[in-house]
């Protein structure tokens, strides 16, 4: 038995995909709207630029 095919037989795999589908969720969709704006709004004012850009970043690294 695999590491893995113990944590499915605990529970702990579903409990974990549960806990984490949601945040995970909402940072596809904070780094989806930081990429994408830029590109149909290059005339934003570049404080709203650098948020983007600093958004992205915060993903990356969160992922």
């Amino acid at each position: 038995m695999t590491p893995l095919d113990a944590l499915r037989a605990d529970g702990g795999y579903e409990r974990w995909s549960q806990r984490t589908d949601g945040p995970l969720l909402v940072l596809g969709l904070v780094f989806l709207a930081a990429f994408v704006v830029p590109l149909y709004r290059p005339d934003l004012p570049a404080g709203a630029l650098v948020l983007g850009s600093a958004l992205s970043l915060l993903v990356w690294v969160a992922f």
